[in-house]
C-alpha cells in the first residue's frame, strides 16, 4: 500500500529511489532486523546483505520493500530451524533416557548409562540421513528461499499488470495465505520426521550402551498403520543390522512404528496397546503381532471382547505354591497360575506371556477331551518349567507327585511342532499332552489295584506299567505289525490324535513299515 500511487501500483514506480525521509525510516527498520539477527540464529549471509544495504545512499522502493519481505522470511525461518533443532535433540534424549528406564524397569535393577554426550548430539542431528542428502536446516533454508523467490516473482507481477490497489493486495493476501498455510504443513511433516528419525538414534544408541543384542519392531495396533508398518510390526533383527528408516523406523513420513529390546521367550511379559475406530485403548498380549491383531478384530476394526477376553491376565497366588520333584536331581519351586482350565503351576523363576498359558491350557484341556478323563478324580497337577531343566523330552509325569512337567516351549505352537519332529503325529500339538495322560491313566489305574505310588512301591508300580505295555505290543504283533522299535504310547497317541479309527490304523501300519 506504500507503493500505491492515485490507486494505482506500478513497477515503474516501485523502481524510483527513496527519497530522504524514506531511506531514513527504512534504514530504521534496518537496524531493528540487524539487530534481532544478531540476537537470533539468523543466517550470517543475510545479516551482511541488510549491513550492506544500510550502508547505501540510494535504494528504490522495490528494493527496501524485497528486503523488508526477506527479513520477516528470515526471521520465521530461523525460528522454525530453532524449534525444529530444539524438538530434534528432546526427541534423541527422551527416547534414550526413556528406553533405558524401561529396560532396567523391565530387569527389576537399576544401573548407570552412559547417557547423552551434547558435543556428540550436536554432530549426530546436522549429519545428513535423507536419500537428498541434506539435513534438517537445509531443508528449511531452501524452503525459505523458494517462498521468497515465489514472493518477489508474485509482487513484480502485480505492478506490472498494473490495476487497482485493493486487487493487488488481494491476489498478494490469497498466495501468502496459501505459501504460509503450506509452510506450516511442511514444518509440521518435518518435525515429525525427523524427530521420529532422531528418536529411533536416540533408541539405538541406548540399546548399545545397555548391550543389547537384539530388537523387535513394534507398530501401532488401529487402523491407520501403513501397509510398510504392517508387515513390520514383529519382525525381529540384530543390533548390527539396525539401519534407521530401513530395518528400524521412521519407514515413511509421519512413521508411528517404534523399536523394542527382544527377550527370549521365557523372560517375555507384558502387553501392548490397541485402539479401535472409536479411539478406545484396550490392551493385547505384547506378543501379539499386526497381523494377528487384525485376524482379532472385526472388519470394521471394532474388537471383540470376547476374543480378548481369550487371552486371560497371567496371574500367580503367591500363597499357594509347591516344591515338586521332577525326578532325583530336579526339584522345583513353583506358584499356582489363577483362572486356568486346568490345576496348572509355573516355576517361579519364570515369565510366561499370556498367550504361551493360554495354548497350553487349552491343549491340555483338549487332550483331556479326547482321552474322556475331564471328570475323573485325582486328575494330575500340570507344571510348566524352563526348557533347561533337562534335555530328555519335552514333557514327562511323575506318578509320585501326580505331576505332569511341561516345558515353556509347549506355549509356542512353531517350537512345539519342531521339538515333537520324530515323534507320534509331530504336526498335532496334542500329540505330548495326550502321551503322559496315557502314563497318568496307567498311574491310576495302579493305584486302584495296589494303593498309592510311593517310592517303596515304584518298581511294582514299573513293573505294571511295562506288563501292560507288552500286552499291547503282542496284540499288535499278532495283526503282523513290526513292532521291533515302536512304543505302545507312541501308538495310543497316534490313534487318539488321529480321531479316525480307520486312518489311524492306515497310519500307524505306514509308520510300522518306515
Amino acid at each position: 500500500m506504500r507503493l500505491a500511487e492515485n490507486n494505482q501500483v506500478s513497477l515503474e514506480e516501485a523502481k524510483k529511489l527513496l527519497d530522504k525521509n524514506e531511506l531514513k525510516e527504512f534504514k530504521w527498520t534496518l537496524d531493528e532486523y540487524i539487530q534481532y539477527g544478531q540476537e537470533n540464529a539468523i543466517d550470517q549471509r543475510w545479516l551482511r546483505e541488510l549491513e550492506n544495504a544500510s550502508a547505501k545512499f540510494h535504494i528504490s522502493k522495490l528494493n527496501a520493500e524485497l528486503l523488508e519481505i526477506r527479513a520477516e522470511y528470515e526471521k520465521a525461518f530461523a525460528k522454525e530451524n530453532e524449534v525444529v533443532e530444539d524438538t530434534i535433540k528432546e526427541s534423541y534424549t527422551d527416547r534414550y533416557d526413556h528406553m533405558a528406564f524401561e529396560i532396567q524397569k523391565g530387569y527389576g535393577v537399576g544401573f548407570k548409562v552412559a547417557g547423552v554426550d551434547s558435543e556428540q548430539l550436536d554432530k549426530v542431528i546436522k549429519k545428513p540421513w535423507a536419500s537428498d542428502g541434506k539435513n534438517f536446516s537445509d531443508r528449511i533454508w531452501t524452503k525459505k528461499e523458494q517462498m521468497v523467490d515465489t514472493l518477489h516473482g508474485e509482487l513484480i507481477r502485480s505492478m506490472l499488470t498494473g490495476g487497482n490497489t485493493k486487487d493487488a493486495i488481494k491476489i498478494m493476501q490469497r498466495y501468502v495465505s496459501k505459501d504460509v498455510k503450506n509452510a506450516k504443513y511442511a514444518a509440521a511433516r518435518l518435525i515429525r520426521t525427523e524427530s521420529s528419525y532422531f528418536a529411533s538414534e536416540g533408541q539405538k544408541e541406548c540399546f548399545k550402551d545397555l548391550d543389547v543384542e537384539k530388537y523387535e519392531i513394534v507398530a501401532t495396533l488401529d487402523n491407520r498403520t501403513s501397509d510398510i508398518c504392517q508387515g513390520m510390526d514383529g519382525q525381529v533383527f540384530d543390533m548390527k543390522d539396525f539401519e534407521t528408516g530401513v530395518t528400524a523406523p521412521p519407514f515413511h513420513v509421519n512413521c508411528r512404528s517404534t523399536t523394542a529390546p527382544y527377550f527370549d521367550d521365557e523372560f517375555a511379559k507384558g502387553e501392548r496397546a490397541a485402539r479401535d475406530n472409536a479411539g478406545t485403548t484396550y490392551y493385547v498380549p505384547s506378543d501379539m503381532t499386526f497381523k494377528e491383531w487384525k485376524k482379532m478384530v472385526s472388519k470394521d476394526f471394532e474388537y471383540n471382547a470376547d476374543e480378548l477376553k481369550y487371552y486371560k491376565p497371567v496371574i500367580r497366588d503367591k500363597e499357594d505354591t509347591k516344591t515338586i520333584a521332577k525326578n532325583a536331581n530336579s526339584v522345583v519351586s513353583c506358584e499356582k497360575l489363577v483362572g486356568t482350565k486346568n490345576n496348572i503351576y509355573i516355576d517361579k523363576n519364570l515369565n510366561i506371556k499370556r498367550r504361551e498359558l493360554d495354548f497350553i491350557d487349552n491343549n491340555v484341556e483338549k487332550a483331556m477331551q479326547v482321552m474322556g478323563i475331564n471328570n475323573a478324580s485325582n486328575l494330575p497337577t500340570f507344571a510348566i518349567v524352563s526348557d533347561n531343566i533337562d534335555n530328555s523330552s519335552l514333557a514327562s509325569f511323575n506318578a509320585i507327585e501326580n505331576t505332569i512337567f511341561i516345558k515353556i516351549s509347549m506355549g509356542n505352537r512353531k517350537k512345539l511342532i519342531k521339538l515333537q519332529e520324530g515323534l507320534a503325529c509331530s504336526d498335532n500339538p496334542l500329540s505330548t499332552p495326550i502321551h503322559e495322560l496315557y502314563h497318568w491313566e496307567d498311574a491310576e489305574e495302579y493305584s486302584k489295584k495296589h494303593g498309592k505310588i510311593t517310592k517303596e512301591n515304584y518298581k511294582d508300580y514299573d513293573e505294571y506299567v511295562n506288563k501292560n505295555a507288552k500286552k499291547k505290543l503282542d496284540k499288535l504283533e499278532k495283526k503282523g505289525y513290526n513292532i521291533t522299535n515302536i512304543s505302545p504310547y507312541a501308538l495310543d497317541s497316534i490313534r487318539k490324535c488321529k480321531f479316525d479309527e480307520v486312518y489311524a490304523e492306515h497310519y500307524v501300519n505306514e509308520l510300522l513299515k518306515g
